[in-house]
């Protein structure tokens, strides 16, 4: 079943890089904002239901993560997204993966079935390969932060399975983790932007499927977490690579990528997924 749920993920992991990638123009501190303003209303539903362990030490160590770590990282992410090509950064993205495999096994001490992890690898040796003769974007700056909020995103995965593991409310987790990235952006980010957006009714459009698509990808990332290993949940989610390179290609029109070497990529993907699934 998590298999399915990462698959979703992945699907509409692909279309929030698109939404980012076509939000060019806009405040990314705000879009960023806006993708999580559900958060609290969803927070709220949960706290007379659900109690937060509050009393263990590992919660509070925890939190750096969604409340300061990963709101930089989306907004970092959001913000590379507007300037660089999704066919160029999008392929970084598969660096998560590896990170999530190594905290899992080195820093969690988990261990996976040699064919697993060898499918880990082609899937992001099979991503990597979109990155071909690029490197002159080596210099950029927002390149190597996308890099660094990559790996952090990498690192939260394996952190939030275990997380799960003994506080087993992915929805209530979803809700408590985008609340902080919310009050995080709100407050350091997007308060000095809201002033700067135009509310047409085709921006309007765009920041309210934004959020739609990113609540719906974090149930099925959580729920995915909470149902199989994390490195093969990041691992399939990271095959949103080539639907949003195959978007960028087609509706960005950014063809410096050789439709020929999508193609190898797609099949170098399928062939680790299934490695996966055996």
């Amino acid at each position: 079943m998590w298999f399915y749920f990462a698959l979703g993920s992945s699907i509409l992991y692909s279309a929030m890089w698109l939404l980012a990638r076509a939000s060019k123009g806009l405040p990314s501190s705000v879009v960023t904002a806006i993708n999580t303003i559900w958060a609290p209303i969803l927070l709220i539903y949960f706290l007379p239901s659900v109690q937060f362990p509050w009393d263990k030490w590992w919660w509070y160590l925890y939190l750096i993560l969604p409340m300061v770590l990963m709101p930089i990282s989306t907004w970092t992410l959001t913000h590379a997204c507007q300037r660089i090509d999704v066919t160029i950064i999008k392929p970084l993205s598969s660096l998560s993966t590896i990170a999530t495999l190594f905290v899992s096994m080195f820093i969690f001490s988990k261990s996976f079935e040699l064919i697993h992890i060898i499918g880990i690898f082609v899937i992001t040796i099979g991503l990597l390969s979109l990155y071909h003769n690029r490197w002159n974007t080596i210099r950029s700056i927002w390149l190597w932060l996308a890099i660094f909020a990559i790996i952090i995103m990498g690192i939260n995965g394996s952190v939030i399975k275990e997380v799960l593991s003994v506080f087993p409310h992915p929805i209530a987790l979803i809700a408590f983790g985008a609340t902080g990235e919310f009050a995080f952006v709100s407050f350091f980010g997007a308060k000095n932007d809201w002033n700067k957006i135009k509310w047409t009714r085709n921006n309007i459009s765009l920041v309210t499927l934004f959020s739609i698509i990113v609540f719906a990808q974090s149930i099925c990332t959580f729920l995915a977490l909470s149902l199989g290993p994390a490195p093969h949940v990041i691992a399939i989610k990271r095959t949103s690579i080539l639907l949003a390179a195959l978007g960028g290609y087609w509706i960005f029109k950014e063809r410096d990528q050789s439709l020929v070497r999508l193609v190898v990529s797609c099949v170098v993907v399928v062939m680790g997924v299934i490695l996966l699934n055996i």
